[in-house]
């Protein structure tokens, strides 16, 4: 038996995400936000940044303004599946915290659209890494 075999899970990020810190501001305005977080996603093209911001953005909305978003709930995680199949490993990564941070905000509001979720994270998951 080898003890102390395993390393303690180190949570310094020494890169931090500006955006990161206003995850615990609710929106000042959620209703324009969400429609620029939607411009961002769809419309980001190349530019993942604008994605990364949208997804971001569609985080506070479901973590503070839990009624706006269901207000287009289907919308919001048609998009959020979208990146979670982004070939930039970090806007999928972000994605995929996403979603599962719907389940925590939205709790039974997510029901619905289980399959659809789940459906974007099982063929994530079967995604070989061929580098």
């Amino acid at each position: 038996v080898r003890t102390g075999s395993q390393r303690p899970h180190d949570t310094s990020d020494t890169t931090t995400d500006p955006v990161d810190e206003k995850e615990d501001v609710p929106l000042i305005n959620p209703e324009s936000a969400a429609a620029e977080a939607v411009k961002n996603l769809k419309t980001g093209g190349e530019e993942w940044n604008y994605k990364v911001q949208g997804l971001h953005v569609l985080r506070r909305l479901a973590r503070h303004h839990p009624e706006s978003f269901q207000s287009d709930i289907l919308t919001y995680i048609r998009l959020t599946c979208a990146e979670v199949a982004n070939l930039r490993s970090q806007v999928a990564r972000l994605a995929i915290q996403i979603v599962g941070d719907y389940f925590t905000f939205l709790k039974t509001a997510m029901d619905a659209d289980l399959e659809r979720t789940c459906e974007c994270l099982l063929i994530k998951t079967g995604e070989l890494n061929q580098f």
